[in-house]
């Protein structure tokens, strides 16, 4: 029987440095990693403090990125739909309601850890505002912080731990691999011995792997400010240098079959069990950010480097994520949608976050 039910939000946005699996450390380490770790809490400490100033928050309503709260007569959208919990603990990955889970993580990167969700400024950008996380962000509620833990809470407030783990962008790996496509035969065997690790260590768990999202777009959009164009060249080379115009189609090819093989692992057969199964989501596949009705790209869900999410960009992602945990194998949404536009519910027909076995009819 399931104890504490898990579910993990295995992200695997831009996994790099990480993937040769070997240790990227000498004795400069042991010298200067105390002092920077020192310098860089000392500025955590005084930019949280800016951060959750009333100026930070009227400059994110400036810049439109600040996510609004909801009264607090306004209801959860899925009040009274359907049984939060069941009724008996489930014996079966495959009967597992959101209230039945107990406990949430999230693996991934500077994307997952939250990186410069409330920055209005460059400095502000190496705060890692994990709370907001629409993976695995705990801070707050669902009317003033839209994640998939405060979603979850709504169903069962026992216990949401959250798990965060950063990992390295896949932005600036691709263009240093002899082959680019090499990069995708070490995901493969990284991704899949996590999956066993989980899967043989970490049994009534339910992981969802969602893809990375096509970035290309995001590092050529035609009315970029100048600040974004430097911010894009220094986060993500490989993809924004001019000196790697010529492997650009190399590199896309590579972010699209890094997409398909997260889902072709997801699929594997081996990882769908009873008391374990994993969920490829589709919504990365196509996703894409809202324009202006003029057409001009919407910055207010970007941060201040045009690169990682903002408040409104990550509950934007949190709804998707939601959305398609609640639709069926065969019909998951491949983009996203605004932000409560549409928020799906479980139903007494379907009571189950849809796995590869209940989705059949």
């Amino acid at each position: 029987m399931f104890g504490a039910l898990i579910l993990v939000s295995l992200v695997v946005l831009w996994q790099v440095h990480v993937e040769s699996g070997q240790t990227l450390t000498n004795w400069l380490d042991d010298t200067f990693l105390p002092v920077y770790r020192s310098i860089r809490l000392g500025l955590n400490h005084v930019l949280r403090r800016s951060i959750a100033s009333r100026q930070n928050k009227a400059q994110l309503r400036k810049y439109d990125r600040y996510q609004e709260k909801l009264d607090d007569t306004k209801a959860f959208p899925c009040a009274g739909t359907s049984p939060l919990r069941s009724p008996n603990v489930p014996k079966t990955a495959h009967q597992v309601r959101p209230g039945d889970i107990d406990v949430i993580g999230a693996i991934g990167d500077s994307i997952t850890a939250g990186m410069g969700t409330s920055a209005t400024d460059l400095l502000q950008l190496i705060v890692d505002d994990r709370g907001k996380s629409f993976s695995g962000g705990g801070e707050g509620n669902w009317r003033t912080t839209l994640t998939l833990p405060n979603i979850l809470k709504v169903f069962n407030s026992n216990l949401i731990i959250t798990m965060m783990i950063g990992a390295n962008d896949f932005c600036i790996e691709v263009c240093y691999q002899g082959n680019p496509y090499d990069l995708l035969e070490k995901h493969r065997v990284h991704l899949l011995q996590a999956l066993r690790s989980l899967r043989d260590g970490l049994p009534k768990t339910i992981v969802v792997i969602i893809p990375p999202p096509f970035i290309r777009p995001v590092v050529e959009f035609k009315d970029r400010p100048p600040v974004c164009r430097m911010m894009h060249s220094f986060l993500c080379p490989c993809l924004a240098g001019l000196a790697y115009r010529n492997q650009r189609e190399t590199f896309d090819d590579v972010m699209r079959k890094w997409q398909l093989l997260d889902i072709e692992i997801a699929n594997s057969r081996e990882f769908d069990l009873e008391d374990f199964t994993v969920i490829p989501l589709n919504m990365t596949l196509n996703y894409t950010f809202p324009k202006h009705p003029d057409g001009q790209t919407n910055y207010g869900y970007l941060s201040s480097d045009c690169f990682h999410l903002s408040e409104r960009g990550h509950a934007r992602f949190a709804n998707g994520v939601w959305n398609s945990l609640l639709e069926p194998f065969g019909s998951k949404s491949l983009d996203g949608s605004d932000t409560f536009s549409k928020f799906y519910c479980p139903t007494k027909e379907q009571p189950f976050i849809f796995t590869r076995r209940n989705s059949s009819p």
